[in-house]
């Protein structure tokens, strides 16, 4: 047999580059099955232990950034972890993970994720634009072309979890999400406004249409702490809670507005974040995710320590 194995990783030319952005035009991936009903691609979980979605019903709840901080939390307690930025029109995960500068590279027809300095491994359309500040003005079907190939054609390799960061509300790209991906369950982001918990009605009922099990909801931005030790509500008494229960659906938490969890998520460097909310978040999460049925059998030889 063989003694020893070299790889050779190279930098994307512009032509290539160009394929993966211009993602409509290219295949849809191996290893991919299809639904008769809507001729949708179905991806299984190849290497994958574990696939979470997190969304939200509506912009401006911090999905992305309770996202990110998950996924730096899991890392930080010894799991293999991957990001993937399902939000092709207004991706954040690169400038939070400090990922803005790398070059994409490619392994034969895969590209390969980007890596933080911690080991998250991420996959963001801002990291593949010549100006990330530049408008991606495309319309649905090339947008859920590009999350399924962010999937698909990208080499994650081994992970405990893989995050998916999927786009506000209920369109279509959220829905392809779910019918395409085989997620082990969704955690929704709410805050306490009211109209924030409005929405969560609407991407709760939207999960269950798809059979799409739901994780559980966090509740961000639902106080504050005071430097005399005082506790205050900006943006109202929480609701998180209660408005799980009325969806009976599990509470995962709640995270409270800090300023140093802002100026980390801006710097590139929300892996440093640690909070006893976020650890209790994630062990709440962990456990629930473990609970739900699979709904693949398409899994990884390798097996992810429960316990851990």
């Amino acid at each position: 047999g063989a003694s020893e194995v070299e790889v050779r990783t190279v930098v994307m030319t512009k032509e290539e580059l160009d394929e993966v952005t211009q993602i409509v035009r290219k295949r849809y991936g191996d290893g991919a099955t299809y639904s008769t009903a809507s001729n949708i691609p179905v991806y299984g979980h190849g290497d994958i232990m574990k696939i979470i979605a997190v969304g939200s019903g509506k912009g401006g709840v911090g999905k992305s950034l309770v996202a990110v901080a998950l996924a730096s939390e899991l890392r930080r307690e010894g799991f293999d972890v991957g990001v993937l930025d399902a939000d092709i029109t207004g991706p954040s995960v690169a400038e939070a993970l400090g990922l803005e500068g790398q070059e994409p590279m490619a392994e034969g027809n895969k590209l390969l994720p980007f890596i933080t300095k911690n080991g998250i491994k991420a996959v963001s359309m801002n990291l593949l634009l010549d100006n990330p500040e530049g408008a991606i003005i495309w319309r649905g079907p090339l947008i859920t072309k590009a999350i399924q190939q962010f999937y698909s054609d990208v080499k994650w390799g081994k992970l405990h979890y893989l995050i998916i960061d999927m786009p506000p509300g209920t369109s279509d790209a959220a829905i392809t999400i779910f019918q395409s991906i085989v997620v082990d369950g969704v955690v929704v982001v709410s805050s306490p406004q009211h109209v924030a918990n409005m929405v969560v009605s609407k991407f709760v009922n939207m999960a269950k249409q798809v059979n799409v099990p739901i994780l559980g909801l966090v509740e961000n931005m639902a106080y504050m702490k005071c430097p005399n030790g005082d506790i205050v509500y900006p943006f109202g008494a929480p609701k998180g809670e209660e408005e799980a229960k009325r969806h009976r659906i599990p509470f995962l938490g709640r995270l409270q507005v800090d300023p140093m969890m802002a100026e980390l998520m801006d710097k590139g460097r929300i892996e440093e974040y640690v909070s006893e909310d976020l650890k209790q978040i994630s062990r709440n999460l962990r456990l629930q995710v473990q609970l739900v049925k699979p709904r693949s059998n398409l899994r990884p030889d390798w097996q992810l320590k429960l316990n851990a």
